[in-house]
């Protein structure tokens, strides 16, 4: 999705948790649609994002003027440290996490995610 998609992904969090971990949760599972909808010549483009976020606002209830007004003046120093700092890690992909220093790319069930931190707790001797 790009920084700039980030940058805006993040800022609808700013105005609702719920528009933002809805948005979360369909970026993630829908992002070969979210890329074809959103990108421009392998660019992001902000009129797409922005159309998707409000969207996702609307359906949440989130004062428009107040979201766009916080897209308007959006900082990207934060993602972009966000993005550095995975780069130097091998992040290559989102959702990507590390438990006790093991990679571990993609969206993982409920159940998966457990039997991860059960092991990782058992090496540890804290199961």
């Amino acid at each position: 999705m790009g920084s700039a998609g980030r940058r805006r992904f993040t800022l609808s969090g700013r105005e609702d948790q719920a528009a933002y971990w809805d948005f979360a949760d369909y970026v993630h599972t829908h992002q070969a649609e979210v890329n074809n909808r959103v990108s421009a010549k392998g660019k992001a483009d902000p009129v797409a994002l922005d159309a998707m976020i409000t969207e996702f606002g609307q359906k949440h209830s989130v004062n428009p003027e107040k979201l766009q007004a916080c897209i308007a003046k959006q900082d990207k120093s934060a993602v972009e440290s966000s993005m550095a700092e995975g780069k130097t890690l091998g992040v290559s992909a989102t959702p990507t996490m590390f438990v006790n220093g093991q990679e571990i790319e993609g969206i993982l069930t409920i159940e998966n995610l457990r039997l991860v931190l059960d092991r990782a707790l058992s090496e540890a001797g804290k199961d």
